[in-house]
Order: structure tokens, then sequence, then C-alpha cells
């Protein structure tokens, strides 16, 4: 990833200036929650719980918004940092690798670009713009999932759970390697094999090629596919198609004429088990 001095840099999830992005008037998110019950201390998640204890960064400029969701997610047992400056968050990136990274997207000229690296942990931002496609630009640059503000902290809340439990290691429902055609996926590397070379993935480019190479030739739908891969019954399904998307500039050799991921019009999407 080239270096870059400066507020603004330029991330390696996506070929874009983040700059780009950036609202012109920064503007701090408000909240609606409901104060929960204060934890005595950390406690360990058992078996029956969807995910364990974790370790979450929060950045925001506003230490009143950036503390409210760092005690909420302390209230889930998880170990938070809280940071409020670009130079903290990337110490936390480089020495504490944190499980989740949480951001204020309205700020996102000031985020470090390691932050959207592919190596990097997942994203849930926040923020207050309502266009639909400035919440499709940072899902492009890299962003895992992005929460609207004003902010529910139990949707934040649920949101975190659900990026945390698709990016656990629980080791019992894939194996460690996946072939459908001549696609091969190893799941411990974030690799997939195509054409005879190596891509890397993400997490979720990761989850969500996995769950269609075990059903192949089966289309889903966006609302389907929302809920197997993301954990959500409900939400905006534009994050399926960018990572659609981005699935097909990694795997297709012509990604605008797509012949492994393919659209079912008005159903969804499915896999077409290549052969080389």
């Amino acid at each position: 990833m080239a270096g870059q001095s400066g507020a603004a840099m330029q991330p390696s999830r996506a070929q874009h200036d983040n700059r780009a992005y950036a609202p012109s008037v920064v503007s701090h998110a408000r909240f609606s929650d409901t104060p929960g019950q204060q934890l005595p201390g950390r406690r360990q998640l058992g078996p029956s719980h969807d995910l364990h204890a974790r370790h979450a960064v929060v950045w925001d400029r506003d230490p009143r918004t950036a503390m409210r969701i760092g005690n909420a997610l302390r209230r889930q047992a998880h170990t938070v940092h809280v940071v409020h400056e670009p130079a903290a968050l990337h110490r936390c990136l480089r020495h504490d690798d944190p499980d989740v990274v949480i951001v204020h997207l309205d700020e996102i000229a000031a985020v470090p670009a390691e932050v959207f690296d592919t190596t990097a942990p997942p994203i849930v931002g926040f923020t207050t713009a309502t266009d639909p496609m400035a919440r499709a630009r940072f899902l492009d640059l890299g962003v895992d999932d992005v929460v609207p503000a004003p902010l529910s902290i139990p949707e934040l809340e649920a949101r975190v759970r659900a990026v945390l439990s698709r990016t656990r290691d629980d080791g019992a429902s894939v194996p460690d390697t996946l072939s459908c055609g001549s696609l091969e996926l190893d799941m411990s590397t974030s690799r997939v094999r195509v054409r005879g070379g190596w891509v890397d993935l993400t997490a979720l480019e990761l989850k969500l090629l996995s769950f269609l190479m075990q059903h192949p030739a089966r289309a889903f739908s966006r609302e389907t596919l929302l809920e197997k891969v993301w954990g959500f019954s409900l939400g905006d399904t534009s994050t399926v198609s960018v990572h659609i998307r981005r699935l097909r500039l990694k795997l297709e050799e012509e990604p605008a004429r797509p012949v492994i991921i393919r659209t079912v019009w008005g159903v969804g999407y499915y896999l077409e088990p290549p052969t080389e």
C-alpha cells in the first residue's frame, strides 16, 4: 500500500480518493438509545452466545459520541479502545490487532488509509449522509456496514454483533478448502484460486463467495443473501450488490459480462461453476 502523508489517504480496498466522499460539512451524530444494565467488569460469553468477547476500536473526533459507543460495546463484554485522533487510530491498528473498527464516516478524509486495507478488521461506519449513492461509495471503499445517524445504539450493537459473527473463527460449519468447478477457495488464507492464480478476498467477500460456492447454480435474492451472509433479516440490500460487483472484479475476465457470478433478472444471483 502506497504511503501518504496528510489527513486524506488513499485506501487500498478501492481505487478511489476517500476525500471525494467526505461531506463538505462535518456534523456530529446524535443518538437514540435505551440505557442498558452496566455489567461489573468483563464477562466471558458462553457457547450459547453467537459471538465471543472481542476487541473493538471506536474512532470519532467527538469525545462524547465516541465514549457513548464505547460504553455500549463494553456492556456487550467487549474490550474497547476509544480514540479521537487519526494518529491514535493508526497506533491501535498497528499494535492492538482489533476485531472490529467503528468509525464516523462524516470525517472519512481523516481516517488512516490502513483502515481500508483488505487485511484490516471489518469496519462498521455511521454517517449523517442520507443520499443512497454516498452510502454506496462508503461500501465501495471497503466499509462492511453503514449505519445511518441519528444513531440508534441498539441497532449499532446489533450491526457489530452481526459483523463479528460473520468473521469469528468457530471452525464448525465450513471446511478449510472449498472447490466448485475450477474455483478453489482457501478459507484459512482468505484467497480464491481462479484461472491459475490466487486472489485475496476481504472477510465479507470470502463469506459471500463461500455461500455461493456451497449452493452452485441456485439463485438467491439480495434479501436472502443479506440474511444468510450478513445476518440481517431487514436492511439495505445495496451492500449485497456492492460485494457482488467487487467479487466479479476479482473473478471474472470481463466483469461487465460475468460468467461465474450471474444475474437472474427479477430474482437475484447465482454461481455458475467455471471450467478452465
